[in-house]
């Protein structure tokens, strides 16, 4: 337990839009009333979390986490624009001000998935318009809190987001057009530069990075040389390629045609990882493409997914040398033992990344609490906490009591070391 170090941030994780509710100046809120969600759910007050701090600081007690990462919802700081509500930034101010006087480090995160619907009606990622708009949000976000604030998350999953929105075309805008994807992708890059600078600029000591949705992509069939090709392709692209382009500043493929942009390299601190297991690729006739998931959830697989995941922190350690911080999903393997043995196992694996030299910051479970789960609906009941969807009271779940229960002897042993 003790060689993730004594300042390892143990936390949890959420997304405003998720959990808040009445987010109506959204694109997404206009996606669900379109009848776009599983069963024709829309977000409504999905857990109220705008009105019930008090009950989710509670939640964040019971754990005995140190870190609490939240998202700034953009169309609630600019439902108009260029008309920012200072209301707004106030509450999250407030609740950034109640985290620290729990000795919970806040790590605000600046997107996450969600835009105001103006911005979307403009064109949204993919003009180049986008870079302006998102910097003027960031100032004013920044300018209102940042004083508070050690560490940023400046876009999360940009990779996730392209692809679910301008490839799958499951989330707003739902398009289907790689071109498209592509020059999102690229401004997204862009816009993380222009916030990391933000940032540093007035708070030169603050911890800025992004996060990636990592998946650990395999061949289908070990012994061809198409299927390993394919895998590695996937690997580079849908993971690296951002990553990669702010450690060189060249946008390569498919981020652009292996330009340098000056104002990127080196625009990181830290690289966030959203881990979501194994997948196989298959080489087809039009080219890689995953074609079935590894995760059944077994003792097994979970022995499958320890190896996975270890193979991906060293990759990114050797590749970048940057701390890690790691974040994992509730519906990943071991779900079927309510996650008991999956945070386990999860934690084992942080443990020997970091004997091996891996620089492993802090580990967040996402997401505290049942939500609302983007074109799932209300129907991934993942949480470390069962929320009562009537009563909206939350109720700690076997995972939740693990989680207390290795940070709790983490700290024991610390406290300890020092009597």
């Amino acid at each position: 337990m003790n060689d993730l170090g004594k300042r390892f941030l143990w936390g949890v994780s959420t997304s405003g839009h998720q959990i808040e509710g009445n987010n109506v100046f959204s694109d997404w809120y206009e996606w669900e009333r379109k009848g776009n969600i599983l069963d024709g759910q829309t977000s409504k007050t999905a857990c109220d979390s705008w009105n019930r701090t008090e009950r989710d600081i509670q939640a964040l007690r019971d754990l005995g986490v140190n870190s609490y990462s939240f998202s700034i919802e953009w169309a609630r700081v600019e439902p108009r624009q260029h008309r920012f509500d200072s209301r707004v930034l106030e509450t999250y101010r407030s609740l950034t001000e109640q985290l620290l006087r729990e000795r919970i480090l806040p790590i605000v995160t600046l997107h996450s998935f969600v835009n105001p619907k103006w911005f979307s009606d403009l064109g949204g990622w993919e003009k180049e318009d986008c870079l302006g708009y998102f910097r003027r949000y960031v100032e004013n976000v920044v300018d209102s809190m940042g004083d508070l604030v050690k560490m940023w998350i400046t876009i999360s999953e940009p990779n996730t987001y392209v692809e679910k929105s301008y490839i799958e075309g499951k989330w707003p805008p739902g398009i289907q057009d790689r071109r498209r994807a592509c020059k999102a992708a690229k401004h997204l890059v862009l816009a993380h530069s222009e916030a990391y600078k933000t940032i540093k600029g007035r708070f030169p000591k603050a911890m800025v990075g992004l996060t990636q949705g990592i998946i650990d992509y395999c061949p289908s069939r070990r012994s061809n040389p198409l299927d390993r090709l394919a895998a590695r392709s996937a690997v580079s692209s849908r993971n690296y390629a951002l990553l990669d382009a702010l450690s060189s500043g060249i946008l390569r493929p498919p981020l652009g045609s292996g330009e340098k942009r000056q104002e990127i390299e080196g625009a990181i601190d830290y690289v966030g990882v959203n881990y979501r297991g194994s997948e196989f690729v298959k080489h087809g006739p039009a080219g890689s493409r995953v074609v079935s998931c590894s995760s059944e959830k077994t003792s097994g697989d979970l022995l499958t997914y320890a190896r996975s995941l270890r193979r991906i922190i060293k990759g990114i350690e050797k590749r970048y040398g940057l701390p890690i911080m790691f974040i994992t999903e509730g519906n990943q393997a071991g779900e079927a033992l309510e996650g008991e043995h999956y945070i386990d196992t999860v934690v084992d694996s942080l443990n020997e990344a970091s004997r091996a030299g891996a620089t492993i910051a802090g580990y967040l479970y996402r997401p505290l609490m049942d939500c609302f789960h983007w074109e799932h609906g209300y129907s991934m009941r993942i949480g470390l906490f069962e929320t009562d969807f009537e009563t909206l009271e939350l109720r700690p779940r076997n995972t939740a009591q693990k989680l207390r229960e290795i940070i709790r002897k983490h700290n024991r042993h610390y406290l300890l070391s020092t009597e």
